[in-house]
């Protein structure tokens, strides 16, 4: 089996906000989004955060373990299923795939854990580990089907949309929900990262200038956080599915 693979769905949570027409437009005009973090640390820390309204997604009671990580898959999976027009029903769930990216897991339940006044939430393993994403994304779509983590570093999420594509391709999913998230900015990852002297370095009240790629004198990167997912189907699928519509890319053959 050999189908080929298109993406019907996107849903992006990022700095420049959870609409990717005006995120790519964002991009297209150099704007950046890093801004100064954690005065309180010995030396200058910037990031690019997301301003995320968490209770757009999750009531009180669903918080409870719930890591930023996490909360930020969610709600790009959910924007990634609307965008596709699928709802819960459209698919047998045990055919439905997540295949999700995530390098660190949840840096926040594990700062709270080291910086609390001695207790520690019997929660913190749950939210922190790095396949906590995964397995939101899967509880809040209902799927039964495969569910499977990507942590290698930067390519995470990589690794993850193109292991999700072969399981479309190879017909042992009907739809895949696949992407990653990341959320590392709390004030003891950064202080790591420091210290392994990679993070830019820039004078106060400059952080939105701390990064350029491609310069010859850049003097290292910044820590971003947010998320992103694709909805993978067949193009078969996705065109029998949807007659008039037109998938968004052609994945491969």
């Amino acid at each position: 089996m050999n189908h080929q693979v298109a993406v019907t769905g996107l849903g992006v949570v990022a700095p420049h906000g959870d609409a990717p027409d005006a995120l790519f437009q964002s991009l297209l005009q150099g704007r950046s989004a890093i801004q100064s973090v954690f005065p309180e640390l010995p030396k200058p820390a910037a990031a690019a955060t997301v301003a995320f309204d968490e209770t757009r997604w999750f009531t009180k009671l669903q918080l409870a373990g719930v890591d930023r990580v996490s909360q930020l898959a969610v709600a790009a999976a959910d924007l990634a299923m609307r965008d596709a027009g699928l709802a819960a029903g459209d698919a047998d769930p045990e055919r439905i795939g997540v295949f999700a990216g995530c390098g660190m897991g949840g840096a926040a339940a594990l700062e709270a854990a080291y910086r609390g006044n001695g207790r520690v939430s019997p929660l913190t393993i749950p939210a922190f580990m790095p396949n906590a994403p995964a397995a939101h994304v899967a509880m809040r779509q209902g799927v039964q089907g495969p569910v499977l983590t990507y942590s290698v570093a930067c390519a995470s999420s990589a690794a993850a949309i193109a292991e999700a594509a072969k399981a479309v391709q190879r017909g042992e999913v009907d739809i895949a929900i696949a992407g990653g998230s990341e959320a590392l900015i709390v004030p003891g990852v950064v202080l790591a990262w420091q210290a392994m002297q990679t993070l830019a370095t820039f004078q106060p009240g400059e952080a939105a200038g701390a990064v350029r790629p491609f310069a010859t004198d850049r003097s290292g990167f910044v820590l971003g956080e947010g998320a992103a997912f694709l909805i993978l189907e067949s193009a078969e699928r996705a065109r029998a599915r949807a007659p008039a519509a037109t998938p968004r890319w052609p994945a491969g053959a």
